[in-house]
């Protein structure tokens, strides 16, 4: 079906010329009601996958979540390092707490051996192991060191190749069971199918999410934050209450617990282990320490190759997917104009090649674009920031997560429904322990009101009168397209160089049927002329009416 639709869209991308600037069509050509539309959450839904209140996490001792036999190889990941690159992590050892436990020193070597036969392993790639500490300086606190996590990286892999893999040490002789991925083709070959997920954790929901996100045979999976979720639990192993609105939010030192993380590796290995990933960190990622130290879980367990885009920083990084270009930013680090996220992202939009990667995404996990009352303008600053450094140079699609519930908008820009804007594709419905968002700002008394802050994760806070001088729509606005508050999961399979089907799926169906579907087809000579590829153009805020270019939503 897949490549009965991509030879259509490509013999009409070819033979016709839009007699407009935007059309509206399904993937079969019909006509599509071009109002919002949405899928209001069913109250009555008290099951454990539609509840307002979420799902709780898988109980810690599921086989799923078990380690592996001592001194054998588990959290078997791979993250995309480029077209011919990979990056293999896995965990060995125990790890620590400050209780007594004792972290065992495991001297066998970072070794990966590869092959294009399964058993066959003509290949080595050696690694690096790395540890991690997560303190706390209160009295009761547990602090954590984590166990041996490898990493090791294989260059110069074969297009288009299907590799079988063990990962483990020679010192001992002890590796994994076998796993295999496979190498996207050469350039930009079609289709190139891609996972979207955010916001995901390790609830019964989410585990449905990894499940059927697999079974829809992704080739490369990006991630928009929140993985693991292990900041909401205390260094004991306890649940914040507050978690699941059972007392109101109480402060208490800033802490987690950091086993999450491995038992959150164990989880999604049956995904990751064959499927490269690429992610952004989430507001769950932060995980401050007591010396101010963050991201250390992160950085240490899924280091972005953030050099090869010439980025100093894990937290903002891009990559040439196919016929892709994706940049992954975060707004919990500085990125006002003149900061180094900012001046790096400048640099990088620069440096496309639109005739290489058509099609240019953003991902970072704070929405700008969000109708629910959960997280209401809470990036508005990073918006301000840096919408227009994205719709001057075309960006096409922006995936976010952090909201907790499915949300896509037409094109847009500045609060206004803009042809030459990119789509923006809100998808923190992933499953996580939190409550499903599903109050939206425009419901009678449920506007959220005014504050002169944002959280403690997001402290500046730049709320605007956008809809008619008032701060929240009366009604759902007019640049979202579709919301629904449910958990679930989406693809997006780029089919050429002009168009793309993106599908939503939602967890609460019996099985994995869509739910939400448009084709994106770009439009580039429609939107005027962008800087070209090295081009020292500095753009930013100053400037009045930057030249868009994204996508156009056909549904």
């Amino acid at each position: 079906m897949l490549r009965c639709l991509a030879f259509a869209w490509i013999l009409l991308g070819t033979l016709t010329d839009a007699r407009t600037l935007i059309e509206t069509l399904r993937p079969d050509g019909g006509p599509v009601d071009p109002q919002p539309h949405t899928v209001p959450y069913d109250w009555s839904d008290t099951s454990k996958s539609g509840v307002m209140r979420g799902t709780m996490d898988i109980d810690a001792s599921d086989p799923r979540l078990q380690p592996a036999e001592e001194g054998f190889p588990e959290q078997i990941s791979l993250m995309y390092y480029g077209s011919t690159s990979v990056r293999f992590g896995w965990v060995t050892g125990t790890s620590s707490l400050s209780t007594g436990a004792e972290s065992k020193e495991y001297r066998a070597s970072s070794v990966v051996k590869y092959g294009k036969s399964s058993g066959k392993y003509r290949h080595r790639a050696i690694g690096v192991v790395k540890r991690y500490t997560q303190a706390y300086n209160y009295e009761g606190a547990q602090n954590y060191t984590s166990p041996h996590i490898h990493s090791a990286i294989a260059n110069g892999l074969d297009p288009g190749t299907r590799y079988y893999y063990r990962v483990g040490g020679v010192g001992r002789n002890l590796w994994s069971e076998e796993y295999s991925f496979e190498t996207l083709p050469a350039g930009k070959s079609y289709p190139l199918r891609l996972g979207l997920i955010a916001d995901t954790g390790q609830t019964y929901n989410s585990s449905t999410t990894y499940e059927r996100l697999k079974e829809d045979r992704p080739q490369v999976i990006f991630h928009m934050g929140d993985l693991s979720y292990s900041d909401d639990y205390l260094t004991t192993g306890t649940l914040f209450p507050w978690v699941l609105n059972v007392t109101p939010p109480v402060w208490t030192p800033p802490q987690t617990y950091q086993p999450r993380w491995d038992m959150w590796g164990r989880l999604v290995t049956p995904l990751v282990s064959h499927v490269p990933f690429l992610a952004t960190p989430g507001n769950h990622e932060i995980e401050v320490q007591t010396d101010g130290t963050k991201f250390a879980s992160y950085t240490t367990r899924f280091p972005a190759n953030s050099e090869a885009s010439g980025s100093a920083s894990p937290l903002w990084h891009s990559h040439d997917v196919g016929p892709v270009h994706v940049v992954f930013l975060t707004s919990y680090a500085p990125y006002d104009e003149g900061t180094e996220q900012h001046d790096w992202l400048k640099r990088d939009l620069a440096s496309v090649d639109r005739q290489r990667t058509p099609w240019l995404i953003a991902a970072f996990h704070a929405p700008w674009y969000t109708s629910y009352a959960a997280h209401y303008y809470e990036a508005n600053c990073h918006r301000l920031a840096t919408e227009v450094l994205l719709y001057s140079y075309g960006v096409d699609l922006v995936l976010n997560g952090h909201v907790h519930a499915y949300e896509r908008s037409f094109p847009v820009f500045d609060f206004k429904r803009d042809d030459c804007g990119p789509v923006h594709l809100s998808l923190g419905d992933g499953g996580n322990i939190e409550k499903l968002n599903a109050v939206f700002a425009d419901t009678p008394g449920h506007c959220p009101p005014i504050f002169d802050h944002g959280p403690s994760y997001q402290p500046e806070f730049c709320p605007q009168n956008v809809y008619n001088g008032s701060y929240c729509s009366l009604m759902q606005p007019a640049w979202s397209a579709f919301r629904e508050p449910s958990f679930g999961h989406a693809t997006l399979d780029i089919l050429n160089d002009t168009h793309a089907l993106f599908q939503w799926k939602r967890n609460a169906d019996p099985l994995s049927v869509v739910a939400d579907e448009v084709v994106f087809r770009r439009r580039p000579d429609k939107c005027g002329m962008r800087p070209r590829a090295g081009s020292s153009a500095d753009i930013g805020l100053s400037q009045a009416l930057p030249v868009g270019g994204g996508a156009i939503a056909q549904a």
